[in-house]
């Protein structure tokens, strides 16, 4: 490839880039924090919503409304681990003497 189209196709490139990167910050998608902000944020934990107890609920009314489902994602897990061992070659017992390998 000629320099000159390489040199056309990256400049292409980063006004593209910068356009859109000033068309984000104008728009609001993309603003700016204060470092006050973003103490803020770190101190505040969506952590502290989570409830242990709903999500075990949660699970276990799934399972008793959907046992096909789950016994569908056990199925898909069992089933590569019981072909690899029906199909896997049987390895000798034994040691080989250093001569023969």
């Amino acid at each position: 490839m000629s320099s000159s189209f390489c040199r056309s196709t990256n400049l292409r490139s980063f006004v593209m880039s910068s356009s859109l990167q000033t068309e984000l910050s104008t728009t609001g998608l993309a603003k700016k924090l204060t470092y006050e902000e973003t103490l803020e944020q770190s101190t505040t934990s969506p952590a502290a919503d989570f409830d242990a107890t709903e999500v075990v609920e949660t699970v276990t009314t799934f399972a008793s409304e959907n046992p096909i489902i789950i016994a569908g994602g056990f199925a898909a897990l069992a089933l590569p681990i019981v072909i690899f061992q029906v199909l896997r070659k049987t390895k000798p017992f034994g040691v080989e003497s250093a001569k023969t390998t």
